[in-house]
């Protein structure tokens, strides 16, 4: 199978690039080989012994360089890689796949769960009932490594509700809260290998594909709500995920920048649930007139304007 990248993706390797790591130049971002600088360079040498790192001084020594589609002001988070190079932890896929599945296991018996407990509960009664843990049926190897140039930095930022409004989410200092990564670029392709061996599992990508309309209808109610002319490219973006899902193709979301929706069955909820669920949970510090109260979105900047274009994360499944 082939999972192609449909918006940046970014799955963390839980490390970061700080202010000394690289130089934004021409468009492209230089990861800087320090070691290699120490090696080749005299005069770098006795800056780093002198407890000094210059970006800039070093940007000819590079590990790698990658497109830039924003300028980075801060630490910029690293996608996992293999030897040097990015891919999909079959883990994150094999994730996304077991909560679409219990999704529509609930959804098909008219089940709500409103607990940890009932969570507990239901995960065994579904996931336990076929010959053991079900999912040890689904299995999924870790993708083969995309070239690093598949790699982009891009700038995510957090919209939180204030007042039935869309604000986006700021340090105290007032500035906005940037959320710098390193992402798989849109059209990036990788070979994946998933194998079922259980007849239970034959229809996990029509209910996958069933998972990803029902909470992404819920996403689209969210902006449209909120909507003052600003968020008209993002639900131009969820009108083009639609028309593929309607189409039959199988599209689903993963890895940062989610949400809450998307790696739980809260979608089954009501808004006034979701809400009461969150408040009885603690899962917010604030609350808003729904939960979650937060989208994390995407900035574009092509032709110099700054538009908020995607929602993080969707891949595509195509069956070879």
């Amino acid at each position: 199978m082939i999972l192609r990248v449909v918006s940046p993706t970014h799955i963390g390797s839980g490390d970061k690039l700080t202010r000394i790591d690289y130089i934004h130049r021409n468009g492209k971002i230089r990861i800087i080989d320090y070691e290699k600088a120490w090696n080749e360079n005299e005069k770098i040498r006795k800056m780093i012994e002198a407890g000094r790192f210059d970006p800039r001084m070093a940007s000819n020594y590079y590990k790698y360089e990658v497109d830039a589609f924003c300028k980075p002001e801060g630490d910029i988070l690293e996608h996992i890689k293999i030897l040097g190079r990015p891919y999909i932890p079959g883990s994150s896929v094999k994730g996304a796949v077991r909560t679409a599945l219990l999704w529509k296991y609930l959804k098909d018996k008219n089940l709500k769960v409103k607990s940890k407990e009932e969570l507990r509960r239901v995960e065994k009664e579904f996931f336990a009932s076929h010959s053991g843990d079900l999912m040890r049926f689904f299995l999924v190897r870790d993708s083969k490594p995309a070239e690093i140039e598949s790699l982009g930095i891009y700038e995510t930022i957090i919209l939180s509700e204030r007042d039935r409004q869309l604000e986006e989410k700021a340090l105290k200092s007032g500035r906005t809260l940037n959320i710098y990564t390193e992402s798989l670029k849109p059209d990036t392709k990788l070979e994946i290998d998933i194998k079922v061996n259980n007849k239970n599992l034959k229809d996990w990508m029509d209910k996958l594909s069933e998972f990803s309309k029902f909470v992404l209808s819920i996403d689209r109610k969210f902006f449209e709500d909120r909507n003052d002319g600003r968020f008209d490219r993002i639900l131009k973006f969820i009108d083009e995920i639609e028309s593929k899902l309607n189409s039959g193709r199988i599209l689903f979301r993963l890895g940062f920048s989610t949400g809450w929706l998307w790696k739980t069955v809260g979608s089954l909820l009501t808004r006034e649930e979701r809400l009461e669920i969150a408040k009885k949970l603690r899962l917010s510090r604030k609350f808003g007139s729904d939960f979650p109260k937060t989208r994390r979105v995407i900035v574009d900047y092509e032709k110099s304007s700054r538009t908020y274009k995607w929602l993080p994360g969707w891949l595509e499944i195509i069956d070879s």
